[in-house]
C-alpha cells in the first residue's frame, strides 16, 4: 500500500503527515528539501496561492506567499530581464524568462526564471524549459525587484506518477523539460497539461488542490491541420479556461499551430479525449501564451504569437464553429491582430489591465508594460476588424 506523505515546509519548523492511499495511487506531498529542481509554467490559486511547474522534478509545488492586498497599478519596468541578470549576479543573455503570472492578492508579478552558463544560448522564447539554476522573481507595483526565497515558504507539492524521466525528443530537447508545459487553475482544480509516458502521449492532468489526491489524466488526440494528421503526442503549449451559456472548456494552442476547443465536462473520468480544431494559424509558428479577458461583456482571447501578430479571438465565434480535419494551411474562425508588437508573455492584471512582456522592434531587451483591456481591444467591431481566416499573417 502506497503512502501519501505532505510536509509543510515553514520557516521555523517541519510538520511531517503521514496518510494512507489506495494501490494504485501516486503520492502528493510536499518536501524539506530544495523544493524545486526547475521552475516553468506559473499559475495563481486561491488566496493567492502559487503554483510552479517543476518539470524535470515531475511535480507541481504551490506556495502560500501570505502576501498584503494592494490595489492593481500599471506594471511597467524597461530592461527587465538586464534588471533581472542583475539581481542574480549574471548577464542577460544568461537567464531565460519561462513565464509571468500577476498575483490576485498583491497585484505583483512574478517571474520564473533559468540561469545559465556562459556555454548556454538563453532566450526568453526558447523551448522547453532548462533544468538549470531555477529562480523565482517578484516585481512590484513600484517596480522593485525581488528574489522569493522559495525554501522558507510554507509548500505542498503533487508529484506526478506517469511522467518522461530521461531520453530525448527528435528535436535533441530533453522529455523531462516537456512534462509540465502550461498550467491554469479552474474551480478547485489545477489544469495541467504536458507529456506523459504513454503511447498517447499528450495529456491533461487535473489535481484537486488542497493536494490530497492523486492526478487524474487524459489523453488528448486532436486533428492537426497543418500536418495534416491525427495526433497524441503533441502537448497543448498554452490554453486559457471560459465558460460560456453554462458550458465550460479551454481554448488549446500547439505548435504549428492549429488551437482546439476541449470541454471540461469531456475530461472528467475520461482516459482519451478528442479536441474540436476550430483554428488554424498556420505552419512554424506557436502561441507564446494566451490568456482570456472580458470587454464589453464578452469573452475575448489574447493571443502572443512566435511568428504573427498579437491578435484576439472572440468566444462568440466558437458557436457553430466546424471542425477542421482536413489539411489546411490557415482557417478556421476568425482572428483579430492586435496594434502592441513584440509581445511575447500575457497576465491578467485586476479586472481589466493585462501586463505584458515585450521585445520592442529592433531592439535587444525586454520590457514589463501594462495596457487597459479597453486599450487593447477598443470599440471595434468583429466584422470592422476580422482577418480572413485564409489571410497570411506575417510579422
Amino acid at each position: 500500500m502506497k503512502r501519501l506523505v505532505i510536509v509543510l515546509s515553514l520557516p521555523l519548523s517541519v510538520l511531517l503527515f503521514t496518510l494512507l492511499m489506495s494501490p494504485g495511487s501516486s503520492p502528493a506531498r510536499g518536501s524539506a528539501e530544495a523544493p524545486l529542481l526547475s521552475a516553468g509554467a506559473l499559475t495563481f490559486g486561491p488566496s493567492g496561492v502559487l503554483f510552479v511547474g517543476d518539470t524535470f522534478g515531475g511535480r507541481v509545488v504551490a506556495f502560500e506567499l501570505d502576501e498584503r492586498a494592494e490595489p492593481a497599478r500599471k506594471l511597467q519596468l524597461e530592461r527587465l530581464d538586464q534588471r533581472v541578470a542583475e539581481l542574480l549576479n549574471t548577464q542577460r543573455n544568461r537567464i531565460q524568462i519561462h513565464d509571468m503570472a500577476v498575483s490576485p492578492v498583491s497585484h505583483a508579478a512574478y517571474l520564473t526564471v533559468s540561469r545559465g552558463s556562459s556555454d548556454d544560448d538563453m532566450s526568453i522564447k526558447s523551448a522547453p524549459v532548462s533544468g538549470r539554476s531555477p529562480h523565482l522573481i517578484r516585481v512590484g507595483g513600484d517596480g522593485e525587484l525581488s528574489e522569493v526565497d522559495v525554501a522558507s515558504l510554507p509548500s505542498t507539492r503533487a508529484e506526478l506518477s506517469d511522467v518522461r524521466e530521461s531520453g530525448k525528443n527528435r528535436w535533441g530537447q530533453d522529455h523531462r523539460s516537456w512534462n509540465i508545459v502550461e498550467m491554469q487553475y479552474v474551480d478547485g482544480t489545477l489544469l495541467v497539461s504536458g507529456i506523459s509516458n504513454e503511447e498517447w502521449s499528450s495529456k491533461i492532468r487535473r489535481i484537486r488542490y488542497p493536494f490530497s489526491t492523486a492526478a487524474e489524466a487524459s489523453s488528448l488526440r486532436i486533428f492537426h491541420t497543418a500536418h495534416g494528421r491525427w495526433e497524441t503526442d503533441a502537448p497543448a503549449r498554452v490554453f486559457a479556461p471560459y465558460e460560456r451559456a453554462g458550458k465550460k472548456g479551454i481554448l488549446a494552442g500547439f505548435s504549428c499551430t492549429p488551437l482546439v476547443d476541449i470541454s471540461l465536462a469531456d475530461l472528467e473520468g475520461r482516459k482519451q479525449v478528442e479536441g474540436r480544431t476550430i483554428a488554424e494559424l498556420g505552419p512554424g509558428n506557436h502561441v507564446l501564451d494566451m490568456i482570456s479577458v472580458v470587454h464589453g461583456g464578452k469573452t475575448h482571447f489574447l493571443l502572443a504569437n512566435h511568428l504573427h501578430p498579437f491578435m484576439s479571438l472572440a468566444l462568440d465565434d466558437f458557436e457553430g464553429a466546424a471542425n477542421l480535419t482536413r489539411p489546411t494551411s490557415r482557417a478556421g474562425i476568425d482572428r483579430h491582430p492586435l496594434s502592441p508588437t513584440g509581445i511575447i508573455r500575457l497576465a491578467n492584471l485586476g479586472a481589466d489591465q493585462v501586463a505584458m512582456l515585450r521585445e520592442p522592434d529592433d531592439s535587444d531587451r525586454v520590457d514589463l508594460v501594462t495596457s487597459s483591456i479597453a486599450e487593447l481591444l477598443g470599440d471595434r467591431t468583429a466584422e470592422q476588424t476580422a482577418v480572413p481566416a485564409g489571410s497570411h499573417l506575417a510579422r
